[in-house]
Protein backbone atom coordinates (compact mmCIF):
# COMPACT_ATOMS: atom_id res chain seq x y z
CA UNK A 1 0.00 0.00 0.00
CA UNK A 2 2.59 2.53 1.01
CA UNK A 3 4.98 1.72 -1.84
CA UNK A 4 2.17 1.88 -4.40
CA UNK A 5 0.94 5.23 -3.09
CA UNK A 6 4.44 6.68 -3.13
CA UNK A 7 4.95 5.46 -6.69
CA UNK A 8 1.63 7.02 -7.69
CA UNK A 9 2.72 10.32 -6.19
CA UNK A 10 6.02 10.11 -8.06
CA UNK A 11 4.37 9.34 -11.40
CA UNK A 12 1.65 11.99 -11.14
CA UNK A 13 4.10 14.69 -10.07
CA UNK A 14 7.02 13.95 -12.35
CA UNK A 15 5.49 13.40 -15.80
CA UNK A 16 4.50 16.53 -17.67
CA UNK A 17 1.45 14.85 -19.19
CA UNK A 18 -0.17 14.33 -15.79
CA UNK A 19 0.73 17.73 -14.34
CA UNK A 20 -1.61 19.51 -16.76
CA UNK A 21 -4.75 17.57 -15.80
CA UNK A 22 -6.96 18.40 -12.85
CA UNK A 23 -7.72 14.70 -12.37
CA UNK A 24 -4.06 14.05 -11.50
CA UNK A 25 -4.33 16.61 -8.71
CA UNK A 26 -7.18 14.66 -7.15
CA UNK A 27 -5.26 11.40 -7.48
CA UNK A 28 -2.23 13.03 -5.81
CA UNK A 29 -4.41 14.07 -2.89
CA UNK A 30 -5.86 10.56 -2.68
CA UNK A 31 -2.41 8.92 -2.68
CA UNK A 32 -1.13 11.32 -0.05
CA UNK A 33 -4.16 10.75 2.20
CA UNK A 34 -3.84 6.98 1.87
CA UNK A 35 -0.11 7.12 2.63
CA UNK A 36 -0.70 9.20 5.74
CA UNK A 37 -3.47 6.86 6.79
CA UNK A 38 -1.15 3.87 6.52
CA UNK A 39 1.63 5.66 8.39
CA UNK A 40 -0.66 6.83 11.21
CA UNK A 41 -2.82 3.74 11.68
CA UNK A 42 -0.65 0.73 10.87
CA UNK A 43 1.96 0.95 13.67
CA UNK A 44 -0.70 1.31 16.34
CA UNK A 45 -2.76 -1.55 14.94
CA UNK A 46 0.29 -3.81 14.85
CA UNK A 47 1.16 -3.08 18.47
CA UNK A 48 -2.46 -3.43 19.57
CA UNK A 49 -3.31 -6.70 17.79
CA UNK A 50 0.13 -8.26 17.61
CA UNK A 51 1.48 -7.50 21.05
CA UNK A 52 -1.75 -6.74 22.99
CA UNK A 53 -0.40 -3.33 23.92
CA UNK A 54 -2.27 -0.16 22.99
CA UNK A 55 0.06 2.86 23.16
CA UNK A 56 -2.80 5.25 22.38
CA UNK A 57 -4.45 4.47 25.72
CA UNK A 58 -1.61 6.26 27.50
CA UNK A 59 -2.58 9.66 26.11
CA UNK A 60 -6.27 10.51 25.97
CA UNK A 61 -5.69 13.45 23.61
CA UNK A 62 -3.94 11.21 21.06
CA UNK A 63 -6.69 8.60 21.38
CA UNK A 64 -9.32 11.20 20.47
CA UNK A 65 -7.22 12.84 17.79
CA UNK A 66 -6.39 9.51 16.15
CA UNK A 67 -10.04 8.69 15.53
CA UNK A 68 -10.68 12.14 14.07
CA UNK A 69 -7.55 11.92 11.91
CA UNK A 70 -8.49 8.48 10.60
CA UNK A 71 -12.00 9.66 9.74
CA UNK A 72 -10.71 12.81 8.05
CA UNK A 73 -8.06 11.02 5.97
CA UNK A 74 -10.47 8.25 4.95
CA UNK A 75 -13.09 10.74 3.81
CA UNK A 76 -10.48 12.85 2.04
CA UNK A 77 -9.28 9.83 0.07
CA UNK A 78 -12.84 8.77 -0.78
CA UNK A 79 -13.99 12.23 -1.86
CA UNK A 80 -10.88 12.89 -3.93
CA UNK A 81 -11.51 9.72 -5.94
CA UNK A 82 -15.14 10.75 -6.38
CA UNK A 83 -14.10 14.24 -7.50
CA UNK A 84 -11.58 12.76 -9.95
CA UNK A 85 -14.28 10.55 -11.47
CA UNK A 86 -16.74 13.43 -11.63
CA UNK A 87 -14.14 15.71 -13.19
CA UNK A 88 -13.30 13.07 -15.80
CA UNK A 89 -17.00 12.55 -16.55
CA UNK A 90 -17.74 16.25 -16.95
CA UNK A 91 -14.69 16.85 -19.14
CA UNK A 92 -15.74 14.24 -21.72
Amino acid sequence: GLIGNLLSLFVFRSFKLFRKHQCAFYLNIESLANSLLIIVVLPFRITDYGFSYDPTSLFSAWCKARHALVAFLSLLAFFSVCFAALDQYLST
